[in-house]
């Protein structure tokens, strides 16, 4: 879900937000997902699970499988279970060993869905693309002290989600089974702008490029302040 469309969650064309796949693929360059089954609450046209299975393939990892869901189907993808992820009151599909929940949620349901995932599936690591300011909400403080504090992998470039970049900054926040009390800022590598183009993401590996170490330290500096005030502000 993008910051720059707020459109209904059951309704409306500003719903469907596809991952861009460099996103994904600038992640898995610095992050492994242990071996287990995946799932994807918010599948959309499978954009992520596509986006890791072409870097599974190209590293030789291996995962047993994905569980996909949404609350329907878009062309080239049929989610596992057609439906609300929020409703399932159980695991929905035999139990295997869940080890990643990977999702890019609407943004204002993002607090459910976690809990939702956790609730699910309490052994795996959450990992949830969302806008910087997810961590500046007072009114997740409650969140964060029952959650702890995340890894973030920060994406230097803001995504497109199919209108033109976005109008916030992007991270993959990554939640443990076990809460922790700090977290990591990790910074991505840098995409070229011209692979960031939404025609051109899907199913291509993608190019790095260096980033002005200024900047990065700035960066790293802004998320780690942001970080050290949310957990400053969870344990009170």
């Amino acid at each position: 879900m993008s910051s720059t469309g707020r459109g209904e969650r059951l309704g409306g064309a500003n719903d469907f937000y596809p991952t861009p796949a460099w996103c994904v693929q600038r992640l898995l360059e610095k992050w492994q997902p242990r071996p287990g089954t995946l799932v994807e609450p918010c599948v959309g046209d499978g954009a992520i699970v596509e986006a890791v299975n072409l870097h599974d393939l190209a590293q030789g990892w291996f995962t047993w499988g994905w569980f996909t869901c949404d609350i329907k189907s878009y062309p080239g993808f049929e989610p596992a279970l057609l439906g609300d992820f929020l409703s399932i009151d159980r695991d929905a599909f035999g139990g295997r060993d869940v080890s990643v929940v990977i999702t890019n949620p609407p943004y204002i349901l993002a607090e459910e869905f976690l809990r939702k995932s956790r609730t699910l599936y309490p052994k795996a690591d959450l990992v949830f693309l969302l806008r910087i300011g997810f961590l500046c909400s007072e009114e997740r403080l409650g969140f964060f002290a029952d959650f702890g504090v995340p890894d973030l992998y920060f994406l230097p470039n803001r995504p497109s989600f199919g209108h033109g970049s976005d109008s916030s900054e992007y991270a993959w926040f990554i939640f443990p089974p076990i809460p922790q009390k700090t977290g990591e800022v990790i910074v991505l590598d840098s995409t070229p702008r011209d692979v960031r183009h939404p025609k051109k993401l899907r199913g291509q590996k993608c190019p790095r490029v260096k980033k002005s170490s200024v900047d990065l330290e700035k960066q790293i500096a802004d998320l780690q302040r942001q970080l050290l005030a949310t957990r400053e502000a969870a344990c009170v």
